[in-house]
């Protein structure tokens, strides 16, 4: 069956005339289901010149967003969607963590060394101070006390008979309360060494580099270029919580609260047209983060509606499974997104303006 492609070519509204219904915008466009040559003359003797008319076959893609509703030919069309890109874990926010640093200091002793870091991350780590003593007191000694709201621990070793691998050990070994700093990085050539006092003793001196995020990602947002679900993907031991995301689909904001689970790639239910915020519950204890990447649900475009979950769908000329949503107007496709380009043969119709 032949059809006809309605679109307006001026730079004002047009209204379709009976039996018709509709108002095409500046280059807003439909479809009737008839010939031109029936079209045609309905439209008026001044359509050829406001108007493009011209038959459309059951092969043509339909892609020019229209105003008005109205029904699709019974034959279907063929829709084109793509080239779609690669689904990416990061192509629409490369990462925030749960929370941004940890606080750290180079224990220096001048025969060994050993990087000291909080065990949480944020700005508390920095309120955490260490001074090592060597004294004729047996093994190596911790205590922490808590002057003028910081975290001080005082550290004493055996002269002349700890190393530097009990000293790393004993910092590691802190339990309960106590367990406020671990050691992330040991020089391994200097962990036998023996520490003498005064020469390796080590002045009062506080960690640095913690530092707190927000629960808000920092723009900007890389929105998908056709309508697609989202993939958050979410680091070993992230516990920054749910992370809620802000955007549009077909014009209308809306909103998706993706469920955290750690070291997990959670896969999100909406489509989205753009992806303009998102924000996660809690500022975490540490560094584990989370990115947005795109998934592999398609959206045919703001305003082309599929109409019935009848389709076939062609890759590369070949016809291959398709699950269509009437209900959500998407495709989710069996060849995955990689630069492909999806040719889908349904019934559609368009009722939205550009």
């Amino acid at each position: 069956m032949t059809a006809t492609l309605v679109r307006n070519r001026t730079s004002f509204p047009v209204t379709l005339p009976y039996p018709y219904s509709g108002i095409l915008p500046p280059g807003g466009a439909c479809i009737l289901a008839s010939a031109a040559s029936v079209v045609l003359p309905r439209l008026g003797v001044l359509a050829d010149r406001t108007l493009e008319v011209r038959d459309v076959s059951d092969s043509e893609m339909l892609s020019a967003p229209g105003n008005g509703t109205f029904t699709a030919p019974a034959s279907a069309k063929l829709l084109q969607i793509g080239p779609v890109a690669a689904k990416g874990t990061t192509d629409v926010h490369a990462a925030l963590a749960g929370n941004a640093g940890r606080a750290k200091l180079l224990l220096d002793t001048g025969t060994g060394d050993a990087t000291v870091t909080a065990v949480t991350s944020g700005v508390n780590g920095n309120f955490i101070d260490i001074v090592l003593t060597g004294d004729g007191g047996s093994g190596v000694r911790i205590a922490r006390t808590t002057p003028l709201g910081r975290q001080l621990f005082t550290i004493l070793y055996e002269t002349g008979v700890s190393t530097q691998g009990t000293l790393n050990a004993a910092i590691n070994a802190l339990a309960g309360g106590d367990k406020l700093i671990e050691v992330t990085t040991a020089n391994a050539g200097t962990t036998v060494t023996v520490l003498t006092a005064p020469g390796d003793d080590f002045a009062e001196t506080a960690l640095a580099g913690g530092s707190d995020v927000g629960t808000a990602f920092p723009g900007p947002f890389t929105s998908p270029v056709w309508g697609r679900n989202l993939r958050l993907v979410f680091a070993t031991n992230y516990d920054g919580g749910n992370v809620t995301v802000t955007g549009t689909r077909n014009g209308a904001v809306q909103t998706e609260v993706v469920v955290a689970v750690a070291g997990t790639t959670v896969v999100g239910l909406k489509v989205w047209d753009t992806v303009v915020s998102a924000v996660k519950a809690a500022v975490g204890s540490n560094e584990a983060a989370v990115s947005i990447g795109t998934g592999d649900t398609l959206s045919p475009g703001v305003g082309i509606i599929l109409t019935d979950n009848i389709a076939q769908l062609w890759v590369a000329g070949t016809s291959e499974a398709v699950t269509v949503s009437a209900t959500t107007n998407t495709v989710i496709p069996t060849t995955t997104p990689n630069a492909t380009t999806y040719r889908l043969l349904a019934n559609l119709q368009q009722t939205l303006a550009p």
